[in-house]
């Protein structure tokens, strides 16, 4: 019976190690998952002037995009009905496509899409990217009247329904925002703003580098400490459960040697 409840006694302590470890493992594990959401990520802006070169090429994007919307719906009057395509010339055509065309560049332009647009002229001289943009903005502005002489003499509906926004103010804005646009670009031209932009495009791609290097470093950080204090726990627990049954068995041995075992039975001439 007292074998029984040693060996009882020792599964007890054992499970409550094991239980004691896997509450330790949680918590640490825990705190690794808080330590690695909470980590201070350092976080990079571009600055209000890189922000406003950006926000200029953003504009000049939505603006060739939405010409070349109107450029498209033309071409497709002119496909489909036959009173517009009777009331046109090759070269009224021509221009529409061309400046289709245009507008797809000036969007390969502004996102620098390719080695051979970022060293085009048009991409390092920002007065002839200025005076580009003015050229297609005016070409857009005569085809807008061109549209208003031919629904004037030859009655011709305009490219989209008229309900949702008249088509020939929609390409008159258009053509005078990229109008505007390029005038903001001869601009920045001459007075040098392209080095600048560059300058501050290659000082805020360094600090993206830097500012993600230091990042992972910060998570790892987190991570090893979080997972020394798992070691930590699992180590002192595992300790701590020995500790116990090491005294426990020292006490026994002790209360034996000195005839304190109630269990065993007195023999004096051993004693003796």
């Amino acid at each position: 019976d007292d074998d029984d409840d040693k060996d009882d006694d020792d599964t007890r302590h054992v499970k409550a190690a094991a239980a004691k470890v896997t509450t330790t493992e949680r918590t640490a594990l825990t705190e690794a998952s808080e330590d690695y959401e909470e980590a201070e990520v350092i976080v990079v802006h571009r600055g209000p002037l890189l922000t406003f070169f950006v926000g200029v090429s953003a504009l000049s994007v939505v603006a060739s995009l939405l010409l070349a919307a109107a450029h498209a719906a033309s071409l497709y009057s002119y496909a489909s009905s036959r009173r517009d395509a009777k009331s046109r010339g090759p070269v009224d055509v021509a221009l529409r496509a061309y400046g289709l065309v245009f507008c797809a560049a000036i969007c390969f332009v502004e996102l620098e899409v390719g080695a051979t647009t970022r060293s085009s002229v048009v991409s390092r001289f920002w007065t002839l990217r200025g005076l580009f943009y003015a050229f297609v903005g005016l070409l857009a502005m005569d085809n807008a009247n061109s549209d208003e002489r031919r629904r004037k003499h030859h009655k011709v509906p305009d490219a989209w329904d008229p309900g949702i926004v008249p088509y020939s103010i929609y390409l008159k804005s258009t053509a005078a925002s990229l109008l505007a646009l390029g005038g903001v670009y001869v601009l920045f031209g001459l007075c040098w703003c392209k080095r600048l932009k560059d300058h501050r495009t290659i000082e805020y791609r360094k600090q993206l580098e830097a500012g993600k290097a230091a990042n992972d470093q910060l998570r790892q950080h987190r991570l090893r400490r979080a997972g020394s204090r798992l070691a930590g726990g699992a180590s002192r627990s595992s300790k701590g459960s020995s500790t116990k049954k090491k005294t426990k068995y020292n006490s026994k041995k002790a209360d034996t040697i000195g005839g304190l075992d109630d269990d065993a039975d007195f023999d004096p001439n051993a004693a003796l």
